[in-house]
């Protein structure tokens, strides 16, 4: 088991680099694993929202919270939930928080956007919203 040590205190990690041990997290972590990921700078307040958003519920529910959840719990679309964590939801917003890879069940599509096109659906395109029929 790998291990982060940062201002003298050491965290385990797992071998997907996310917190082996729960209990221990705190703001230093969070931090940490910023830089690790490449966070220019500090987190944005509206970073941390979210972050300590996704923790609390993990800490109170026992769960991870959904996408959907977490966008509207901080007032936010998809869309900008991306831009402010480009490393994805359960590898950098999660992991942030201090969830356990184990924790999360990488199969499950609303803990995810990795997935999600950016791009808008169009009447041409067959995976795009189709016209009503007539009469219904």
């Amino acid at each position: 088991m790998d291990s982060m040590d940062v201002a003298g205190r050491s965290y385990p990690l797992d071998r997907r680099g996310f917190l082996a041990d729960p209990s221990v997290w705190d703001l230093q972590f969070v931090a940490a694993v910023a830089r690790r990921l490449g966070q220019p700078g500090e987190l944005t307040l509206l970073q941390l929202k979210v972050v300590l958003f996704v923790r609390r519920h993990f800490v109170q529910r026992g769960g991870v919270a959904r996408v959907s959840a977490t966008c509207h719990a901080c007032r936010l679309s998809l869309g900008q939930l991306r831009d402010l964590f480009p490393w994805g939801y359960q590898r950098g917003v999660c992991r942030l928080a201090g969830i356990s890879y184990q924790a999360i069940d990488s199969g499950h599509h609303a803990l995810t956007y990795e997935t999600v096109s950016r791009r808008k659906p169009s009447l041409d395109d067959p995976g795009g919203p189709r016209p009503k029929a007539s009469g219904q």
